[in-house]
């Protein structure tokens, strides 16, 4: 995790992890690295085990794959493990809709690549096959849509309900409860990021400190301007929301 003096979690000389998760999660085992034939074959034989109650058999299925590098794969090594995930599933006899190989979904200097198998009916085929055109993913040819001349933008005011007495009051005691949640979460910080770790990716700890940070300054803020308890609140959260990631 950037900022860490350590891994998450450390894979042995000579050894890959099964089952990571893209954020950095730790696997499920660890195995030998294998070869390309061989990892194509441990990741279909793992994924037929779990075929969704849906699909009553095998034979005569419909299914796309995608079979993604995480960021660290070279083009030409996904396309050898796909040629070996092709004949493992033609034989079978499923049939392979439009797959998609490429670097989809990446993770900071990840070396390593997943496989969905993706079950489709008649109407998931349409969506599947309909072109796109994203900043992310494209796919097929779209119409593009011609811009428009101008824009108009409503901007809302930022305003503040007028209040009570008694609520601006109550305002006052969650202020000071944020306050003293940002204090425990700073003091635990990095403990919140070890627990964190043991099966994620480690930055709950950040994460909290961020929002509980943020909502205790707008709480302030709030205040001075003699918000509501209820503006409070709901300010305080947008921005916990927004800061925390």
């Amino acid at each position: 995790l950037p900022g860490a003096d350590h891994p998450l979690f450390t894979v042995p000389e000579g050894m890959m992890g099964v089952g990571m998760g893209i954020h950095g999660e730790p696997g499920i085992h660890d195995a030998p690295i294998s070869s390309a034939d061989e990892l194509a074959e441990l990741l279909v034989d793992a994924l037929l085990k779990e075929v969704p109650q849906a699909v009553s058999a095998l034979s005569g299925q419909r299914l796309s794959v995608v079979l993604n590098g995480l960021g660290g794969v070279k083009y030409e090594e996904l396309f050898v493990v796909y040629r070996r995930v092709a004949q493992q599933l033609t034989a079978q006899g499923l049939t392979i809709v439009e797959p998609e190989v490429g670097e989809l979904v990446t993770s900071f200097d990840m070396a390593g690549l997943s496989l969905t198998l993706f079950w489709l009916d008649e109407e998931l085929e349409r969506f599947w096959r309909a072109p796109a055109n994203t900043p992310a993913f494209r796919k097929g040819s779209m119409t593009v849509a011609e811009p428009r001349e101008e824009c108009e933008f409503n901007v809302e005011q930022d305003s503040i309900p007028e209040a009570t007495p008694a609520s601006r009051e109550a305002a006052q005691c969650v202020a000071a409860a944020l306050v003293a949640a940002r204090d425990v979460v700073v003091a635990n910080v990095d403990e919140l990021g070890r627990i964190d770790a043991v099966a994620g990716d480690g930055d709950h700890g950040i994460g909290m400190e961020r929002g509980v940070e943020a909502a205790a300054e707008t709480a302030a803020s709030m205040l001075e301007r003699q918000a509501g308890a209820g503006t409070l609140l709901q300010r305080a959260a947008d921005a916990w929301a927004d800061r925390a990631g």
